[in-house]
């Protein structure tokens, strides 16, 4: 199955593991030897390839279903025994996508998916799965754990990184190589998408997941994936391709390389979905002028009022690092030698720039003072793919729609076993533990509860029971009782940890918890460079390997802790290790505590969102993610945040509708026992910055006779406004009541507004019907909001999800303005649009 060449790689980077691992890989490689050869050689690969959390979570014969279905599809599919053997390795046989939990499942999905695809070619086997795959799991909002393929399948519903984790899955299962596809963060608007790319005639192709086209290479995203600054994928056999030297055919095959996340490859497919592709070249000097080697580089947008990475590489002995990015600007941030350096990139004017290590991360920038930034995103292309007919249009969204049904309905029934049978348990328990129970059920998100396992459950109610009053209760519940501690896979710990650990011992740390942080950092190593920073190794695993990431290493105290009744945390704004003690959270790490205090001033509070118009971020060799702070904590005007010693960088930002985003930079070096206070700021826009200019797709309405009309039609001449209205729902009806309130100056305009709802019972809420009655010149259609929506919406770069939309056009189709959701002032903002003359004459 696999090549003399690739198997002397394979088995030499699995000998390294087994080495670096010592008596914990002893199970596992009896295990294997137990196995056919082919299945053997498979897990090999398996085990040489994964990160070494993998290997830690999971039994070995998690990974038994993936190594023994890729070798029957080698067996008995031909397209799969005639890929590239690099492809069928890392994009079939491999187990990972991303940094999702590990179940088995590609035998299933095979057995789901067979009867539908035999016969059928490659091309049409990835198109056809991914109807399965609609049909299976549909799209909503979740939090950033990432769920296995399986739990996505059997709940029937995830965010688009499951959607495409899972999708990926059931293509592989089928013997499709596939990936997934990621746009780390977008720099047009504040969010980032996730997508599916399969090999198929000697190239990728990509889809959209859990969401099914008549051909490849069609997607919603293809506008916005065309103004990414970076589309990336990953392998996860960096360790394999050390071992040895690339042949021809595997070089021919990679995209291009932007760096490693440990020992995973990160590549660059950006030049797959953008027109204006350029090849950026960086050089990192110290004070003195000499090229600066083994310097990190990393490349950011803006997003979420904050400049976030998507892409880090180190510099070369000539101190250079390059990248291919999209035409528009680029923050970039070089730090080492206990110096950094940052800088704008406008790559649209520059291909290059030179980054000096000359401000120190300890001392006090040159100034203090705010200035202002302008971030830039590429202009979108139109889709270059070939478009489906009219009539595989219409046999696809009917065929879209019957499985929409199912997959409802599957949604609708969906109860996890598990956390019944846990609730079955608790009946038998006295009153005191019922009562602990339904608190432990309430500390988890809904996402845990539809994976939880009973088993989990009971770990934590029966080991957390010695501890029961200690503290108050909400400490208790919070940080004492609650299984969970960041993204981690939830694991029965607690009575593994009670057991291993002597009985002296947790007297020991529950006198002094810094003890136990110490004893980690002691004895548990950070294996930065055969992990993936986001895959978080389980508390057990962590400790009987000694081995895990920093992050890792965060969860495991905690863990333990609350394994021996010690109340813990990790601080919800910057991730650092709490205990409860004395009544108050205290730093466990002594290197990182909270000596210096920032008083933020605002004129008005209500108007400064975190994370959205402002953020603050500490700068340092690593190039930490922004704080994670939440928008309560003002009084009077006045915000107090305690903070450890060192640079900080506040960014204050508005984002216009053709996603440049007029920042505000001030950094400022917080010293211990210091009391520094800033007033935030924010620019002033002019309104001819704030428009446009965007086609919308053609899109069939009906007016009040259900009669059918075209949306060109409609704005075919002049300027309109157009309001997708969620009638009832107080988004809309802020805005009309905005309206009603500016009567005189809307009334000249309302022959110019387009009312789109979707039935005829708009009219059955009050505040909908005031509207009509005040302006009847307004024009009133029925949408089908369910494929329109979300087409104009992705298409202006807003929240479709949001209601209502709003788009001001000039000419046909041709939108100026667009917004979702509401804004206080959006009624006069729409309005100074439509009077403005350069709304005529631009």
């Amino acid at each position: 199955m696999f090549s003399e060449q690739s198997r002397k790689k394979i088995e030499e980077a699995y000998r390294k593991v087994k080495e670096d691992l010592g008596d914990f890989m002893e199970p596992v490689d009896q295990y294997i030897r137990s196995l056919p050869e082919a299945e053997a050689a498979a897990m090999h690969y398996l085990y040489a390839s994964m990160p070494y959390s993998d290997i830690g979570n999971y039994p070995v014969e998690t990974f038994l279903d993936f190594a023994r279905h890729g070798v029957w599809l080698y067996k008995h599919n031909t397209y799969v025994r005639e890929l590239p053997e690099e492809l069928f390795l890392q994009y079939v046989l491999y187990h990972r996508v991303n940094e999702e939990e590990i179940r088995p499942c590609r035998s299933l999905f095979y057995q789901e998916l067979k009867d539908q695809i035999e016969g059928k070619d490659a091309e049409k086997t990835a198109l056809e799965v991914n109807y399965w795959c609609a049909g299976e799991v549909s799209y909503e909002a979740g939090d950033d754990r990432t769920l296995s393929a399986l739990s996505v399948w059997q709940r029937g519903y995830g965010r688009c990184g499951e959607e495409s984790v899972f999708s990926v899955n059931a293509l592989r299962s089928a013997g499709i190589p596939a990936r997934q596809v990621y746009a780390p963060y977008w720099s047009h608007c504040d969010d980032n998408h996730a997508w599916v790319e399969v090999w198929i005639d000697g190239t990728w192709h990509f889809l959209g997941a859990c969401e099914p086209e008549p051909l490849l290479d069609l997607g919603w995203f293809e506008y916005a994936a065309s103004r990414a600054m970076l589309v990336h994928s990953r392998r996860f056999d960096g360790r394999i391709e050390s071992a040895g030297q690339e042949d021809a055919d595997r070089k021919s095959e990679m995209e291009e390389v932007i760096g490693k996340d440990g020992m995973v490859v990160m590549e660059n497919v950006l030049s797959r979905y953008a027109d204006d592709v350029k090849k950026i070249e960086v050089t990192v000097v110290d004070e003195k002028g000499r090229p600066a080697a083994g310097i990190s580089v990393w490349f950011e947008v803006f997003n979420y009022a904050a400049f976030r990475p998507i892409a880090q590489c180190r510099t070369d002995e000539h101190g250079k690092v390059s990248l291919s990015t999209g035409a528009g600007s680029l923050h970039l941030f070089a730090a080492g030698q206990g110096r950094y350096a940052d800088e704008i990139l406008d790559t649209r004017e520059s291909r290059s720039c030179t980054l000096t290590l000359a401000k120190r991360l300890d001392c006090c920038p040159e100034t203090e003072g705010w200035r202002d930034l302008d971030l830039i995103p590429p202009h979108d292309r139109a889709p270059l793919s070939k478009r489906p007919s009219p009539e595989q249009k219409k046999k696809g969204k009917e065929r879209l729609a019957l499985l929409r049904n199912k997959q409802e309905n599957k949604r609708k029934e969906w109860v996890n076993p598990e956390r019944e049978a846990f609730l079955s348990r608790l009946e038998t328990k006295t009153s005191q533990e019922r009562k602990l129970g339904e608190q432990l059920l309430e500390t988890l998100t809904a996402k845990d509860q539809t994976d939880i396992r009973c088993t989990v459950l009971l770990d934590h109610l029966e080991g957390v029971l010695p501890y029961w009053n200690t503290v108050p209760e909400d400490i208790f519940v919070t940080a004492l009782l609650n299984p969970r501690v960041d993204d981690e896979v939830l694991t029965e710990y607690r009575g593994w940890f009670q057991r291993e650990i002597s009985t002296e011992e947790q007297e020991r740390y529950r006198k002094d918890p810094g003890r136990l942080w110490e004893k980690i950092q002691k004895e548990v190593r950070e294996c930065l460079e055969q992990e993936r920073s986001t895959v978080l190794t389980t508390p057990t695993a962590c400790y009987r390997m000694r081995c895990g990431s920093g992050r890792s290493k965060r969860i495991l105290f905690v863990a333990m802790a609350r394994s021996f009744g010690i109340p813990a945390r990790l601080c919800p704004e910057d991730g650092t290790v709490q205990y409860w003690k004395d009544g108050r959270f205290l730093s466990a790490d002594p290197d990182r505590t909270k000596s210096a205090v920032l008083i933020l001033h605002a004129e008005n509070p209500k108007m400064w969102r975190y994370g959205l118009n402002w953020s603050i971020t500490k700068l340092t060799e690593e190039q930490g993610d922004p704080l994670w702070l939440t928008d309560t904590g003002w009084d009077n005007g006045k915000r107090e945040i305690h903070l450890e010693n060192g640079i900080y960088r506040i960014l204050t930002s508005v984002r216009l509708p053709n996603g440049t985003v007029h920042a505000r930079e001030c950094q400022i070096l917080l010293s211990s026992g210091c009391r520094k206070e800033i007033a935030l700021q924010l620019r002033e826009e002019k309104l001819s910055e704030m428009l446009e200019s965007l086609s919308l797709p053609e899109f069939p309405v009906r007016d009040l006779n259900g009669q059918e009309i075209s949306s060109g039609i409609l704005t075919e001449e002049g300027s309109h406004v157009l309001i997708w209205a969620g009638e009832g729902e107080e988004p809309t009806e802020h805005i009309f009541n905005e309206m009603l309130e500016e009567q005189e100056r809307f009334t000249p305009w309302a022959s110019r507004i387009l009312l789109f709802v979707r039935s005829k019972q708009a009219w059955e809420h009050p505040l909908f019907a005031k509207v009509m009655e005040t302006f009847p010149q307004i024009r009133v259609y029925e949408d089908d909001f369910e494929d329109h929506v979300p087409a104009v919406g992705r298409r202006l770069y807003v929240d479709h999800e949001k209601l209502p939309i709003i788009a001001v056009t000039k000419g046909r189709l041709n939108v100026i303005y667009g917004t979702s959701g509401y804004q206080v002032g959006l009624g006069d903002l729409l309005l100074r649009i439509l009077e403005e003359e350069t709304c005529y004459n631009r």
